[in-house]
């Protein structure tokens, strides 16, 4: 789905997260947010704080690892600022960390993959305390099935007064809302976190190589390098 921002002549705007008007103000309204990847990880969280209520409406849920994200202090980043070697140090041991374990991260049954399984249910029950909230945001496969996230506000955003999630797939949408489950919910705004192509550029750039090939003919079957 390419990104787009449309206004209706209904009583809800409707947007995607690939296209953020700067006009956008979202304080005081009931929002709805569809999807629950990446992008929706990333969203709810920040918009929770500024809307009067948001509705979350899962398909199904992801599994979200904790963000590891220290502060750096004044000294450190002092040192970074003037010494490109000590930036270049933890950059490249950070860069190691994940070629370590990357592969077996993704690899069901591993030590590695449920570790990281473990942790991600660790944060739900730490996050959340309402028993039948954290089964709804806990995925029924492996870590690694889909795509695993990093947030560690997520979980716990469902835990303000003015979230709440809806389990189940989207029915339709009205004049004034989103029906799922066959019951209608009223919101102002509806925000389309549902992916986009992130590997694919071939659909908005035309780039036509040697023999006049172009590379949406290339990529037609699947996306390819050397």
């Amino acid at each position: 789905m390419t990104g787009f921002f449309i206004f209706l002549p209904i009583s809800r705007q409707i947007l995607h997260t690939t296209h953020k008007p700067q006009e956008l103000n979202l304080k005081g309204k009931t929002v709805a947010v569809v999807g629950t990847g990446a992008t929706a990880v990333q969203v709810v969280p920040k918009i929770a704080e500024e809307v009067a209520n948001l509705i979350v409406f899962q398909r199904s849920p992801v599994w979200v690892g904790a963000k590891k994200d220290p502060e750096y202090t004044p000294q450190e980043r002092e040192e970074f600022r003037t010494n490109p070697k000590a930036l270049h140090a933890i950059r490249q041991e950070l860069y190691e960390s994940w070629e370590r374990t990357s592969i077996e991260l993704h690899r069901a049954g591993t030590r590695v993959n449920t570790m990281a399984e473990e942790r991600a249910r660790e944060q739900i029950q730490r996050s959340v305390s309402d028993p039948e909230l954290a089964e709804a945001l806990t995925p029924n496969h492996n870590f690694a099935c889909k795509r695993p996230t990093i947030s560690s506000q997520y979980y716990s955003t469902f835990e303000k007064d003015n979230v709440s999630l809806i389990s189940g797939a989207v029915d339709s949408f009205t004049r004034t809302g989103v029906v799922a489950g066959g019951k209608e919910h009223a919101v102002d705004v509806v925000i389309f976190a549902t992916g986009f192509e992130a590997f694919n550029i071939s659909n908005q750039i035309d780039l036509i190589g040697l023999g006049g090939l172009r590379l949406k003919e290339a990529w037609q079957d699947r996306v390819t390098s050397y």
